[in-house]
């Protein structure tokens, strides 16, 4: 399975959109052994209020690290360079163009089969040889459709949210015992 196939695959099955892809500052700063920057880096960026909270955001899970995309990095190469060459900022902000684009045609693809009636996706999927990919794209919208796929996700949703509850406990816990001091 291609790599194409696979996002089209994920896309569907999200029933949405493909994200940008964003590339963080610890792993930019990691490829020229200059990890240990990395505070002072996010530390500028910060200052110089380039995080916007959608192309340049900061990563919670691994703080003090940035989440960048293309245009986020874009807007923070002139900080970047001080601590990456410009010929790997480049390369990466090309592959990330080339990623974005890539994802959009999947997103838009994806769209037109969100939008296309069961019956006018089974008369295509009746039409076709069974051998060819649209056929595939095409069972997976329709099984991502029903009511079956739906309760899958909202198992797994609810799972997740469990987990998550169950692993950060002690943190919601002092957050709200935060909350309740401060609103005394």
């Amino acid at each position: 399975m291609g790599r194409a196939m696979k996002e089209i695959l994920t896309a569907i099955r999200q029933r949405g959109d493909l994200e940008k892809p964003m590339v963080s500052v610890r792993s930019l700063l990691k490829q020229v052994d200059r990890e240990d920057y990395l505070d002072m880096c996010c530390s500028r960026l910060a200052d110089s209020e380039l995080l916007d909270g959608e192309d340049a955001c900061i990563d919670f899970a691994d703080f003090p690290n940035i989440r960048l995309s293309a245009d986020g990095l874009q807007n923070c190469k002139s900080i970047l360079e001080c601590y990456i060459s410009r010929d790997l900022i480049r390369r990466v902000y090309r592959l990330m163009c080339e990623t974005e684009s890539f994802n959009c045609r999947i997103s838009n693809y994806t769209g037109v089969l969100r939008r296309m009636t069961t019956f006018q996706l089974l008369k295509a999927h009746f039409g076709m040889k069974p051998g060819e990919d649209a056929a595939v794209y095409i069972r997976a919208e329709l099984w991502h459709r029903s009511i079956f796929a739906e309760i899958v996700r909202k198992v797994e949703c609810g799972c997740t949210c469990l987990y998550v509850k169950m692993k950060y406990h002690r943190i919601f816990s002092a957050a709200k015992k935060a909350v309740a001091e401060e609103a005394l």
